[in-house]
């Protein structure tokens, strides 16, 4: 790693652990992989933080560096190697795209409102009593499954890239393992991965998906076929899209085609707003007032929305996080911290205290943070971006109409720097438009 590189806390300890212990180094050049102890781990660092990678991008720079992952073998026992051990997920749209049923939620369940999906377990659970999940599974199901328990040993094969292998083997004893829901009908055992889309989900780690679907098969998969299921959640969209992870019968798992296009499917759940109010046409009607923004923070640079919005989110659960905690779980580069961050500063959601590194919600954000619909919420957070000069011109396609003032009260003074910010400018809208939109 580069000395002049911004390191994660998480960087930092893994490096200090590949410094203090040549032996990893040496072992995994000469039998492929090294087993740590999470006693080892613990003498640099809390083994629950260093080891939790549930994406590629939460992998640790000194492990991609050398080309490294880590999985847990053992309760207290993972193994570094030179294998890839993330599944990509398939790209579904923001929007409704093509046929999509819908299902709604029984009158006399009041609980599971679809205003009030805010976690996966909700999602999981408006998805079963709606009727959506026997659609998607084909079965009549019920609920068997869900949390974390101990697995059965298993075994597994991952390609490896070290240079005299092409191979690893995986012994797994007592790992623990969790499912977010577990289902049972007449036809099959239905296990699934739930992920609520307020952020940008595009891969899992096989110890997600692959480590539950070995476990669940080797306990019942001679009575019933057990199958496993990624749902992604939008709970601004209510659009749950699924895809089935295939596991392929063959001696080396191959993460490059678990999942089929074929069988990707989108269902909606019904929202009572949805018939009577159109976000995007009352958003259109937005008048500029570039002092609902704060000018004196950066114009927005992060082109990602859908992570603002996963950062508010856990932003407003929390209260108050340190800098470093805030972003580290969502897989961010050290580099665009300040620009997510200082997203949250311009939209006046979020202030920041450099003394302190502590993140916290202005008292307009926590008034927004107060809204019970989720929708309403990103609502509220569009209209005070597309107040903005820039991004109010844009949305009607006036870009011709920008001025010089536009420009130099939203402090964008180069034309490289201005034409780079429009890019996010339209990205944003894009996607309140894909999200907003009856």
């Amino acid at each position: 790693m580069s000395s002049g590189a911004r390191q994660t806390k998480k960087d930092k300890a893994w490096e200090h652990i590949f410094d203090s212990n040549a032996t990893i180094e040496e072992r995994i050049a000469s039998d492929g992989f090294y087993d740590i102890t999470s006693d080892e781990i613990k003498q640099i660092i809390e083994p629950r933080i260093a080891c939790k990678i549930d994406h590629r991008q939460d992998n640790p720079v000194p492990l991609v560096s050398r080309g490294l992952s880590i999985l847990a073998i053992k309760n207290g026992l993972y193994r570094i190697a030179a294998t890839d051990v993330f599944v990509d997920l398939p790209a579904f749209p923001h929007s409704k795209v093509g046929y999509v049923k819908e299902f709604e939620i029984p009158s006399h369940v009041q609980v599971l409102g679809s205003d009030s999906l805010s976690s996966e377990s909700k999602a999981l659970d408006a998805a079963l009593v709606s009727g959506m999940l026997d659609y998607v599974f084909e079965d009549s199901v019920v609920l068997v499954l869900r949390g974390r328990e101990y697995s059965s040993n298993l075994n597994f094969r991952l390609s490896s890239n070290h240079p005299r292998m092409d191979h690893l083997d995986y012994q797994l004893e007592s790992v623990q393992i969790e499912v977010d829901g577990g289902y049972e009908g007449q036809r099959g055992i239905y296990l699934v991965e739930a992920k609520n889309k307020t952020h940008d989900v595009d891969n899992l780690t096989i110890r997600q998906l692959l480590y539950p679907q070995l476990n669940y098969s080797k306990k019942f998969g001679r009575t019933k076929p057990v199958h496993t299921f990624v749902l992604l959640h939008n709970p601004v969209t209510s659009l749950f899209h699924f895809a089935k992870f295939n596991v392929p019968i063959r001696e080396r798992f191959d993460a490059t085609h678990v999942f089929d296009t074929s069988e990707y499917i989108t269902c909606k759940l019904r929202q009572e707003q949805d018939v009577h109010r159109d976000y995007w046409s009352e958003l259109l009607t937005c008048r500029i007032d570039d002092s609902v923004v704060d000018a004196d923070r950066p114009f927005p640079q992060a082109d990602s929305f859908d992570r603002i919005f996963a950062l508010f989110n856990q932003l407003a659960q929390v209260k108050r996080s340190l800098k470093d905690q805030l972003f580290d779980a969502h897989g961010l580069d050290p580099r665009q911290h300040d620009y997510y961050g200082n997203a949250l500063r311009w939209l006046k959601l979020a202030d920041f205290d450099s003394h302190s590194q502590m993140f916290e919600l202005t008292r307009k954000g926590q008034a927004i943070a107060n809204i019970d619909n989720p929708k309403d919420i990103y609502f509220e957070i569009a209209r005070i971006a597309l107040s903005n000069s820039l991004f109010n011109k844009i949305l009607h396609g006036k870009e011709n109409q920008i001025s010089e003032h536009d420009r130099t009260m939203n402090r964008l003074y180069s034309e490289s720097t201005f034409y780079r910010r429009l890019q996010t400018v339209k990205s944003w809208i894009r996607y309140f438009e894909d999200s907003l939109k009856n």
